[in-house]
């Protein structure tokens, strides 16, 4: 993840760059990993963070919009 603003200053953000938009998130999760999963039969972004046992913790889960794409009702 990486950091939006100057360091330390009230402004500074994390951000995750996902589907060509940048995702706002905490930012004490700024220069390490996140999961990103994308959804596409619900349309949901959901991004977490790995704990210290290994274990995920959902950080954000937001919906999203993919133009240009026929779903199959099947």
């Amino acid at each position: 993840m990486k950091r939006k603003n100057d360091k330390g200053s009230d402004n500074e953000y994390g951000f995750n760059d996902t589907l060509k938009h940048d995702v706002k998130l905490p930012k004490d999760l700024i220069n390490l990993f996140v999961f990103c999963v994308l959804n596409l039969k619900s349309k949901l972004l959901k991004i977490n963070s790995e704990l210290d046992d290994g274990s995920l913790k959902e950080v954000k889960s937001m919906a999203f919009v993919i133009k240009n794409v026929i779903y199959d009702r099947a």
